[in-house]
């Protein structure tokens, strides 16, 4: 779609005007999206090569691709559609000292803006483990929240992400090894 739009817009003026939108969230998108995929694959055990895979990790893998489907679809927190609504509603409240080397926590908050994106959530937090060990994250914008697993993974294919857990005095998440674990808060 992007190279379409370029082949549409080839004014260089416009294409200038358009350069955060293309090149920065453009950028974060691809990272982030690579960053959950791969985070996805080692934590589904999809990373074996080929010959060492049998049928049941291929029934195992269009599970696992079914789930990471549902929970794309299963709120409209996950596809906000502009760069405007990214940047309203998605904060990465760990940093600096509190950060884990090959952690990410990301918040997508639907009371953040005027309108309420998802009557059925008040918000998401997305968890990327991609260190070989189990992790216990700390957020003090978490204290307080009620936040569970999401139902898709919850109840979907991947046994390992389930071993998440939330601790809402804390603000702690206890995410395993190479998973990508999704909160939500009702």
């Amino acid at each position: 779609l992007l190279l379409f739009i370029v082949g549409l817009e080839l004014k260089l003026s416009h294409l200038w005007s358009m350069r955060r939108d293309i090149f920065g969230l453009g950028t974060a998108q691809l990272v982030l999206c690579a960053l959950v995929l791969d985070g996805a694959g080692c934590t589904l055990g999809v990373m074996k090569g080929p010959a060492e895979w049998d049928s049941a990790d291929g029934v195992t893998l269009i599970e696992a691709a079914l789930d990471l489907l549902r929970l794309r679809r299963s709120s409209p927190l996950f596809t906000l559609g502009s760069a405007e609504l990214v940047l309203e509603r998605v904060s990465f409240p760990v940093g600096g000292d509190q950060a884990q080397p090959g952690v990410i926590l990301m918040v997508v908050d639907d009371g953040a803006g005027e309108a309420d994106l998802d009557p059925a959530l008040d918000g998401l937090v997305i968890v990327i483990n991609a260190t070989p060990n189990e992790v216990e994250q700390q957020c003090d914008d978490l204290v307080g929240r009620f936040l569970e697993l999401s139902d898709v993974q919850a109840e979907g294919a991947d046994e390992v992400v389930r071993r998440t857990t939330f601790d809402r005095v804390t603000g702690t998440v206890r995410v395993p090894a190479r998973t990508v674990a999704v909160l939500v808060e009702h």
